[in-house]
């Protein structure tokens, strides 16, 4: 455990036993989000990385036009 979290759970502790909960749950479903945000770009990569080599295989067989702006 970091000293940063010691301390914040060091002044946590002397909150109302509702403020300890409130704050609990505040973490976990921070937690969760980060956790569910990490699983959604990691599969993402997978799909951008096939998308990308599919765009430089059509580029490579002149299947593609400049883009004019």
């Amino acid at each position: 455990m970091t000293v940063l979290l010691k301390k914040a759970i060091k002044r946590v502790s002397s909150l109302s036993e509702k403020e300890q909960n409130e704050l609990a749950q505040l973490i976990l479903d921070e937690i969760s989000d980060e956790e569910k945000w990490r699983y959604k770009f990691s599969k993402s990569q997978v799909e951008l990385s096939f998308l990308a080599s599919e765009a430089v295989k059509e580029n490579n067989e002149k299947k593609t036009k400049p883009l004019t702006l």
